[in-house]
């Protein structure tokens, strides 16, 4: 009977223990309901980041296509001329959803021509730049070279910004001759002449060639003697030569005899007419005593109006101005003043 007692004394001390719900349960419940939010929070901002990020991106790819538009327009501006580059630009850009009727009235036109200008405007599709004539258009070819002589460069731009609104096939034929031109000639700013490039000249025997470099022969300047002395040719190099006589000095050559030859894009080529007609003179190259020197006598580079360009070697321009007596002179000794000439002086600076 007593342990029966207990035992549900027990029980009911147990059940009576748990009692109603305490503020620790709502508590959690809460803060629950807070972390939902928080999370709900940190998704809204995550997605409005992403969304941002998206946005950026897109501005920078159109910032990008801009600015490449840009550099094609620029590269078409100096390959085929400024007015070819405006009509491309023109083609490029989009079209206006409703343009209106006015719009092709203000389109500009060429500008006027004189008659002499519309002289060579006719004679134009026969010159040199276009190709091959025959019959008449012989003729018409002798008559554009001759008077193209007594017009001014301006002219001849206005006159083939007119012949592309008139005779697009005509223009095609001039930009793809310049085109060939700056690639596989030489073209001489002084005279307006272009030169043909001589690259037949592996025969040489001033020249051999590895497996990966080039090299010329170089004079010995002590004995003046033919010696095997190699250096390498760098691309853009530029020397003087004598193949024909390779171990004589230079005051024992003749101005005849002595070559230019030059080195752009790996490819070696004999350019003497060219470096002749504005750079430096054969003369002049023995003169300084650079005939299969080791040092470079100028340097070419690619231009992308003109083509290959040349320049003379700082210390070969400096000899060369010296010679020629344009230097400027050294200044005079500074004359020494007594003590009350530098009073007066100093009186004169109001000091």
């Amino acid at each position: 009977m007593g342990k029966k007692n207990r035992k549900n004394q027990d029980d009911g001390d147990y059940f009576a223990s748990l009692g109603a719900p305490t503020e620790d349960k709502v508590d959690d419940a809460a803060a629950e309901k807070v972390e939902e939010a928080r999370l709900a929070q940190q998704a809204k901002a995550a997605k409005a980041r992403e969304a941002k990020k998206q946005k950026d991106a897109e501005e920078r790819a159109a910032r990008e296509a801009t600015a490449e538009r840009a550099r094609l327009a620029m590269e078409r501006h100096s390959t085929r001329g400024a007015a070819a580059a405006e009509e491309d630009e023109v083609a490029d850009e989009p079209a206006p959803p409703t343009a209106p009727p006015a719009a092709e009235e203000e389109t500009p036109l060429p500008p006027a021509l004189s008659q002499f200008a519309k002289v060579l405007l006719f004679l134009r599709p026969y010159s040199p730049d276009v190709g091959a004539v025959s019959g008449l258009g012989a003729v018409w070819r002798f008559l554009w070279v001759l008077l193209s002589k007594f017009a001014a460069p301006d002219l001849i731009e206005a006159v083939d910004a007119n012949l592309r609104s008139t005779n697009s096939e005509a223009a095609e034929q001039i930009d793809a001759e310049d085109e060939r031109k700056r690639t596989t000639m030489l073209f001489c700013p002084e005279s307006g002449t272009w030169f043909p490039r001589n690259t037949k000249v592996w025969s040489l025997q001033s020249l051999r060639r590895t497996d990966t470099v080039i090299e010329r022969w170089v004079k010995n300047l002590k004995t003046k003697g033919k010696s095997e002395l190699w250096t390498r040719v760098r691309d853009g190099d530029g020397w003087a030569s004598c193949p024909a006589k390779l171990g004589t000095a230079d005051d024992a050559l003749g101005d005849n005899e002595v070559q230019f030859y030059a080195c752009l894009d790996d490819k070696i080529f004999e350019c003497t007419d060219w470096i002749g007609s504005h750079l430096c003179t054969r003369a002049a190259a023995r003169e300084l005593g650079c005939v299969d020197g080791p040092r470079a006598l100028f340097r070419v580079v690619f231009d992308e109006v003109q083509g290959a360009v040349a320049t003379l070697d700082k210390k070969a321009a400096a000899t060369l101005h010296a010679k020629a007596g344009t230097t400027t002179t050294k200044k005079a000794p500074k004359k020494k003043m007594s003590r009350a000439e530098k009073k007066a002086k100093k009186k004169s600076y109001g000091r």
